[in-house]
This record gives C-alpha cells, sequence and structure tokens, in this order.
C-alpha cells in the first residue's frame, strides 16, 4: 500500500520549523482561554492533538492548574 507523503513523519517539516511554531504558543492560547468561556466550557481535561512542541498547554496548564493534560500524538 502507498501512503500519501507526510511531511510530519518524514521530518521535513521539523528541518524547515524547528521551533515547531513555539513562537505563536502564548497567542493560541490566549484564543483557547477566551473561545472556552465563551462557549460556557468549563473543562476538566485537556487535549491537544498533534501538539508540535508542546508549549501551548505549558501555557495552558498556567491557567488551568487543577486540569489533566495529555497529549495525542
Amino acid at each position: 500500500m502507498n501512503l500519501p507523503y507526510d511531511m510530519y513523519a518524514s521530518g521535513d517539516y521539523l528541518k524547515e520549523k524547528p521551533s515547531w511554531h513555539s513562537e505563536d504558543s502564548p497567542g493560541k492560547a490566549g484564543k483557547i482561554r477566551e473561545i472556552l468561556p465563551a462557549c460556557e466550557v468549563a473543562p476538566t481535561s485537556i487535549c491537544e492533538v498533534w501538539c508540535g512542541s508542546g508549549k501551548i498547554l505549558a501555557e495552558l496548564r498556567r491557567f488551568y492548574p487543577k486540569q489533566n493534560f495529555s497529549v495525542m500524538t
């Protein structure tokens, strides 16, 4: 079976973006912090899929210290 090209599994993405866009993490976490209360969501756990550097979750942990955090890669 021929699978489609996967720039993440091949390592090509990491070569081009070694920071995994970590510099954008505070802004992305801020948007999530705006969206959750606007949708009247109070999470007990937060999971990020294909989390890159994991810095969005690290940023969110500062504001949601009692929630369970997990990642799926």
